[in-house]
């Protein structure tokens, strides 16, 4: 007994050996196979959720191509402002949208500003060849944090939903576009002259829309689904029409020949009265000057040494006569439109008048010699086909327009998979810690099992030969 208490004595003060450990671990292997699997699956687990989902997030970048994106515009003229697919409305709006994302705490996404968008630069080359980093309007970066989704399906599904958003906004505007108002204008227009104005204004329009088409989707891009003919053959075919009929001689026809139309008569009244009340408020605004320069002088001879303030009479005046300038302008050229005479007194009487102030619109003729010349019907269907070649083009453009934006114009995503996940630990990472510290748990809790399994079992053996002994 006493050698046996002397052989564990020396052991315990020598240590054990490596043998002696994985002695011990092996003889409880059962243990040491259990504490393994449960130690691996739990470690898995806490990197899992503990660790890589706080830290995961999305990230993706996309640029959009709709109409006027670049220009930060909707294709209907308002304003894109990129960090609008963010905002609460929008997201909730969303998630409203889908069953799927029922489970998604997009209130706590909003509170926590895990989701954002900002804008992303590329690289542009500059007047001397150079590389310059470049915010475009239209390049956006997104990032949302992974923890709430339920599973990558679900993120990636309502991520790409936020970004999508005004991409599906701007294929609903796209019908919005006013393309003919050169053409509604120059229907309502009172003269022949400037309903040529404004058809020359709608011949242009065209032209640097299909360049415009040409210049994003290429000069072999069709006009629609099932046509054969392309954009480039398009603004050829206009062209030519525009050769065959030169809108600016037209136009200077008009003017020369004094060509009126028919209900231009009817406009005659509205004019001269517009005329007659411009030429009232500009004689009045020149009896408003002569009486303030009447009473500044008057308040000189009085003053004597006394410091007057002259800025407010100097002030009024300036103001009047800046007025004054415009009206004139505008008088003339009503007066023009209706060819009538006005007569320009040169006020030599009153000294006190400025230059500008002593040429006064007193008279325009209030019966306006008008041309009696109607332009021939030559003219008149002229000005028809053209009218109607104008319409039929600007409806083709406008269809043209709305195929080619919202067939070939998609977003493009600058990752192949659109989204990419990062952050925390990949599975791979996962699960080799998991199962070298499962290992090691393992290892710790079999050895320390084992240890005492062989304690006892000596102990017991021990106990046998003292009962052998003693009988």
């Amino acid at each position: 007994m006493e050698n046996k208490d002397t052989e564990i004595v020396q052991e315990e003060k020598e240590g054990l050996s490596i043998g002696d450990i994985f002695r011990r671990i092996w003889h409880a292997k059962i243990t040491l196979g259990i504490s393994f699997v449960v130690s691996a699956i739990v470690i898995a687990l806490g990197i899992q959720y503990l660790y890589t989902k706080p830290n995961e997030v999305y990230n993706g970048s996309i640029t959009y191509q709709f109409r006027g994106a670049a220009q930060g515009l909707y294709p209907n003229g308002t304003g894109f402002d990129y960090r609008t697919i963010v905002e609460p409305s929008a997201l909730r709006k969303i998630k409203a949208s889908n069953p799927d994302f029922e489970s998604i705490d997009v209130e706590k996404m909003i509170e926590k500003n895990a989701i954002k968008v900002t804008q992303a630069t590329r690289d542009v080359y500059n007047e001397e060849g150079e590389t310059v980093p470049t915010v475009a309007p239209n390049y956006i970066n997104i990032e949302c944090s992974a923890s709430y989704f339920d599973n990558e399906a679900q993120a990636r599904s309502f991520i790409l939903a936020v970004l999508e958003a005004p991409n599906t906004l701007a294929d609903s505007l796209y019908d919005l576009i006013v393309y003919d108002q050169n053409l509604q204008l120059a229907e309502s227009a009172l003269t022949y002259e400037s309903q040529y104005g404004y058809l020359i204004n709608q011949r242009d329009f065209l032209i640097s829309n299909y360049n415009e088409l040409m210049s994003i989707f290429g000069e072999m891009a069709v006009m629609d689904g099932n046509a054969t003919t392309t954009v480039s053959q398009e603004l050829t075919r206009i062209q030519q029409f525009f050769l065959q009929y030169n809108l600016s001689d037209l136009q200077s026809e008009a003017r020369l020949k004094n060509y009126i139309k028919s209900e231009e008569s009817t406009e005659i009244d509205k004019l001269q009265i517009q005329l007659d009340q411009l030429v009232d408020t500009y004689n009045l605004n020149v009896d408003k000057i002569r009486n303030l320069k009447q009473q500044w002088a008057e308040l000189l001879k009085g003053a004597g040494n006394v410091i007057i303030n002259s800025n407010e009479f100097l002030a009024t005046i300036h103001d009047l006569t800046i007025s004054n300038t415009d009206l004139l302008k505008d008088i003339k050229d009503l007066a023009g439109k209706l060819k009538g005479e006005a007569s320009l007194v040169n006020d030599e009487s009153n000294p006190n008048l400025a230059e500008a102030e002593k040429y006064v619109q007193t008279n325009v003729s209030d019966n306006p010699v008008l041309s009696d010349n109607m332009a021939p019907e030559s003219y008149k269907q002229t000005l028809a086909t053209i009218t109607s070649n104008l319409e039929t083009y600007t409806t083709e453009l406008k269809e043209t327009t709305t195929y080619l934006y919202l067939n070939y114009a998609n977003p493009i995503y600058e990752l192949p998979s659109q989204l990419e996940l990062s952050g925390g630990l990949n599975i791979i990472f996962n699960l080799a810690i998991s199962v070298v510290l499962g290992a090691i748990i393992a290892c710790v809790i079999a050895g320390i099992k084992g240890n005492i399994d062989i304690k006892k079992e000596i102990a017991n053996k021990q106990k046998v030969v003292e009962e052998e002994t003693a009988e």
